[in-house]
């Protein structure tokens, strides 16, 4: 029996990882089962009163789905409890470490990893700073200078006839 509870919690956390770093939010253990309507994710905010709406990608569903299924409120529960993010840090820097992956990396890495991929691929900065709920664009700059002054040198390098 413990060995089944033992797997069951692994898959959480696995979904878990996968939400967070294909939505970035930082909300991802708070989200209640009501907050997603088809195709969204509807996240209350204290920022301007303006609710935060994020998509869920299509590969994203199936796990959302089962989720939904075996969940009684929140979207990630661990023995009908909502997963708690120290927990969820917790197992996360265990695994890293016995993996032999670089033990800097944490939970909120996959948030950070979210916004590079998107700024990687192309996506204009502003719409970044509103998928990952900054309060402003210059707040997603500080996070992602680094990254910024890569393509400002890039873009130095462009030869245009």
């Amino acid at each position: 029996m413990k060995c089944l509870q033992l797997k069951l919690t692994l898959n959480r956390l696995r979904d878990v990882n996968i939400d967070y770093i294909k939505t970035g939010m930082g909300e991802i253990l708070s989200i209640r089962k009501e907050y997603i309507i088809d195709k969204l994710v509807i996240l209350p905010t204290s920022k301007e009163d303006v609710p935060r709406v994020v998509s869920i990608a299509n590969e994203l569903k199936p796990v959302i789905r089962n989720r939904l299924k075996s969940s009684k409120v929140f979207l990630f529960e661990l023995n009908g409890n909502q997963c708690q993010v120290n927990t969820v840090s917790h197992i996360f820097s265990k695994y890293i470490k016995r993996a032999g992956i670089n033990p800097k990396l944490n939970f909120h890495c996959l948030r950070k990893t979210y916004g590079s991929r998107l700024l990687n691929s192309g996506v204009d900065i502003k719409v970044v700073s509103e998928m990952l709920g900054h309060s402003s664009v210059r707040v997603t700059e500080s996070f992602y200078a680094e990254l910024l002054k890569k393509y400002r040198g890039e873009v130095n390098n462009i030869k245009i006839r």
